[in-house]
């Protein structure tokens, strides 16, 4: 299930990434510009930390870090969500 959950992370992705202020974010990432938005501080230090190990520079490679980012999480809240299902079957 998480392995078909992945493939269709990666097969289709929406082709609006971002509501709200997303481009601006994506902007800030991709000009190197620091992301100043407190109330996501966490999700924010994160996607830098990304973006830097990967060696990202421009835009293409600020919207495959929010791509790289979005998978894992998606993964993470799936496989969350197989275990409490198991856990409460149990």
């Amino acid at each position: 299930m998480i392995v078909g959950t992945a493939a269709a992370f990666l097969l289709w992705p929406a082709t609006t990434h971002f509501s709200g202020d997303g481009y601006q974010l994506l902007s800030f990432l991709g000009s190197g510009r620091p992301i100043t938005k407190g109330w996501d501080w966490g999700a924010t230090r994160l996607i830098e930390f990304v973006h830097q190990m990967r060696g990202g520079t421009g835009l293409d490679s600020a919207l495959s870090t929010y791509r790289v980012v979005s998978v894992v999480a998606g993964l993470l809240a799936t496989a969350g969500t197989v275990l409490l299902l198991a856990r409460l079957a149990a």
